[in-house]
């Protein structure tokens, strides 16, 4: 039997990490996306990094997890 807390913690992650691709896609989308280059260009070099960032934290952190879960079983 799986422990309840990891369970949680893991719906947590899961949850975070479809937050942040919604997020990133939906910055990737707006219409203000080509209507200014300073717009544009301070995603491209602000946003876009930190998202990706901590999109790939999440997902680490998920797969760790996960790990973690299939050893508790």
């Amino acid at each position: 039997m799986a422990n309840p807390e990891m369970e949680k913690i893991i719906k947590s992650m899961n949850s975070e990490l479809a937050h942040f691709e919604d997020l990133k896609n939906g910055w990737a989308q707006r219409s203000f996306f080509g209507k200014n280059d300073w717009d544009r260009e301070q995603y491209m070099q602000y946003i876009a990094p930190i998202l990706n960032d901590l999109n790939s934290t999440i997902f680490k952190m998920n797969k760790f997890l996960e790990l973690l879960k299939s050893q508790n079983k």
